[in-house]
């Protein structure tokens, strides 16, 4: 079993949250003196190089200030561990406007980390938020957005093609715990989803249904393992 290491402030709701969480999480303040220590530790190496860990300021000093940094252990510490800790995975979390909303940003994977650990961190960091929903942009060809939707049941594609430093395109999606109401829609099997025909077309497709004003989710599909299916709720 994993531990999780959740830095916030002790008068936000991500510090009562992960401390009534039923996993096994440490909290910490980023103010405290030898918590704000643990800070560097907590931000896995760049490729592999410990020469380039993000400094434990740059989180708290970049344009989108995190309400809380979560960090999944590599196993389960002891009830009094203390800091240095050697994550497996780091991401951030910035509340959006409406309580219980997040955006979980900036994740980090060790090179130790499996296919499964970036679920395993964002399903984690949800539970640990008490979050109402989440959003998050992943690439289209990274597999934890198949294993989000197994998990999930479905996640809603907010947006198709997002802009970054990147050659790979990006889907933003916004997460919802599983079993919350969803509208049921229609199965739409000639918008692909998973880069197997022209991703490019599927893309501007994908893209052309959210602006005509459709919701659109993604889904496992149960014909096709391995695959993802596209369920659209038009206007």
């Amino acid at each position: 079993m994993n531990s999780y290491v959740v830095i916030a402030s002790p008068e936000s709701n991500a510090w009562h949250t992960a401390r009534a969480s039923k996993r096994h999480v440490i909290v910490l303040d980023p103010l405290r003196a030898p918590d704000a220590h643990s800070l560097t530790p907590l931000q896995p190496p760049t490729e592999g190089d410990p020469e380039h860990a993000i400094p434990r300021w740059a989180v708290y000093d970049c344009a989108e200030v995190p309400g809380a940094v979560i960090a999944m252990l590599r196993e389960r510490a002891a009830d009094d561990a203390i800091a240095p800790f050697a994550p497996l995975a780091v991401i951030l979390a910035a509340p959006h406007a409406e309580p219980g909303d997040w955006h979980l940003f900036g994740l980090n994977l060790h090179s130790d980390a499996t296919e499964r650990t970036a679920a395993d961190l964002i399903e984690a960091a949800i539970d640990l938020l008490d979050a109402r929903q989440a959003t998050l942009v992943l690439p289209w060809s990274d597999p934890t957005l198949l294993t989000l939707c197994e998990r999930l049941g479905s996640v809603e594609l907010l947006c198709a093609q997002v802009a970054l430093h990147s050659s790979q395109p990006h889907a933003a999606v916004l997460m919802r715990r599983r079993g919350e109401l969803r509208p049921e829609g229609l199965a739409r099997p000639d918008l692909s989803a998973d880069g197997e025909d022209d991703l490019a077309l599927s893309l501007d497709r994908l893209r052309d249904r959210i602006e005509g004003g459709s919701r659109v989710f993604l889904e496992v599909d149960a014909a096709h393992a391995g695959r993802l299916a596209v369920r659209e709720v038009a206007p």
